[in-house]
């Protein structure tokens, strides 16, 4: 599923995906992967991440089946982290994610 945002030129401004990415009968069936999310330089800091990612999550509610949702933010990313918690969503104790980047390019600020 992807949401797009787009200015009043019909410029693309946001955009954010989610994808069912863990198999139907494993552990972690029925959660959503929400990521990545991306706004323009241009429109940075006009809470345009936060409304892309409800979006998402509000179309995708309606055509998958998900029930848990697991959205990233680096530890050090506050307005990641920020935008995240703004769409409802909060951190679970007991759950922790681990991505390796062979490649040492990062994919976020």
């Amino acid at each position: 599923m992807m949401t797009v945002v787009r200015n009043d030129q019909g410029t693309l401004a946001a955009a954010a995906t989610g994808t069912m990415r863990y198999h139907p009968e494993g552990p972690m069936a029925g959660w959503l992967f929400a990521g990545p999310i991306w706004v323009s330089p241009d429109h940075q800091g006009q809470g345009l991440g936060a409304r892309v990612l409800a979006e998402m999550l509000c179309n995708s509610a309606e055509t998958q089946s998900w029930h848990h949702v697991i959205a990233q933010a680096k530890a050090d990313n506050q307005p990641s982290a920020g935008m995240i918690e703004r769409c409802g969503l909060c951190q679970e104790q007991g759950i922790v994610t681990i991505a390796v980047n062979i490649g040492g390019s990062l994919a976020t600020r």
